[in-house]
């Protein structure tokens, strides 16, 4: 079972002011996925071309090396009217235990609350790749979701290539409320469903490649959020 944080550590990461405000979008509106920076041209192409948000990377100890959000491009993204969502990239597999879900997790409420981001963001955590044991992927998620819960957002589970579960551990032994599918064939899990589908094409947008996506309802009427800029005085 995931240990409960003190409410000390669980607030470490809450920002004393924010920008910007959560928004969902309506089911079948579509955005892209990047670990690199996006640069103005891009970021111009892909409003252009009909695409509402972008999901970038925040980091973690001992994971994939990705370029993660920075205030520059968060501005960037909201000056062409794209809304923000926001993923944790995943630790190398070999290396987790329930413990380094809470760390994970306090680490990635930690990044989005230095980038000022509000309360009641989606944060999704990307696993993907051949992990020591169901038990143990089962510890270290619920771990990472009881950190970014109790920081006050919205922890997503990013369903991705050989997640090392089944479909009734996926949706029923995991605590989250909000699951995200990624291109691969993976265990549907029971009994939610998605709130984002992920392509299973890349794109190539103005010299970057992208994975696209889908947001919809789940089967119990779940939303992702996204971080928008300011409304317009």
């Amino acid at each position: 079972m995931p240990r409960l944080l003190t409410a000390h550590r669980a607030a470490l990461a809450a920002p004393s002011s924010t920008l910007g405000r959560l928004v969902t979008l309506a089911p079948g509106s579509k955005g892209v996925d990047t670990s690199a920076a996006i640069t103005l041209a891009q970021a111009k192409a892909l409003a252009a071309a009909g695409y509402t948000f972008v999901m970038r990377y925040v980091k973690v100890g001992g994971g994939l090396n990705v370029v993660p959000l920075t205030a520059s491009e968060r501005d960037l993204l909201w000056s062409c009217g794209l809304a923000i969502g926001i993923v944790q990239t995943y630790r190398k597999p070999s290396t987790i235990t329930g413990p380094l879900g809470t760390e994970d997790g306090l680490q990635a409420v930690s990044e989005v609350a230095d980038l000022l981001a509000p309360g009641g963001l989606m944060i999704a955590t990307d696993c993907e790749g051949v992990y020591p044991s169901a038990s143990v992927l089962i510890d270290y998620e619920n771990e990472w979701y009881t950190a970014v819960y109790q920081a006050g957002q919205l922890p997503c589970f990013y369903n991705g290539p050989e997640p090392n579960m089944t479909r009734e551990q996926i949706g029923q032994s995991l605590l989250f409320e909000r699951y995200w599918k990624s291109g691969a064939n993976v265990p549907f899990p029971t009994p939610r469903g998605y709130v984002m589908i992920q392509g299973s094409q890349e794109i190539e947008i103005a010299g970057g490649a992208f994975d696209t996506n889908l947001v919809q309802l789940d089967t119990r009427g779940c939303a992702a959020t996204f971080w928008a800029g300011p409304a317009a005085a």
